[in-house]
């Protein structure tokens, strides 16, 4: 009987997402979001509502290099290192294209 009133139940934390590098907490919409892709690599999520665990960045390039670099996208692709050179230079290149154009 000690719930909270449905109106404030959850909401903040609904929205509040936290970057897998810094570990600051935002909202969604300030943060960029990363799911497994079909081969197994890690994509951006570009609608932040692709299907599968999401690891979420700053839209830093200093979060997501930290994120590539300790292998924080490891928990999305559930392989140890997913760190291939080549699939994360598409994957920065994409990235860097997309915080440029929203700025």
């Amino acid at each position: 009987m000690n719930a909270a009133p449905a109106d404030t139940a959850n909401t903040t934390k609904l929205s509040q997402r936290t970057c897998v590098a810094c570990r600051k907490k935002a909202a969604r919409t300030e943060l960029l979001r990363f799911v497994q892709g079909s081969e197994g690599q890690v994509e951006f999520d570009q609608s932040r509502r692709a299907p599968g665990r999401g690891a979420w960045t700053c839209s830093s390039a200093q979060c997501f290099e930290t994120a590539v670099a300790k292998g924080r996208f490891a928990r999305v692709t559930g392989r140890r290192d997913t760190r291939d050179e080549e699939a994360m230079h598409k994957l920065r290149e994409r990235v860097e294209t997309y915080v440029n154009v929203a700025k």
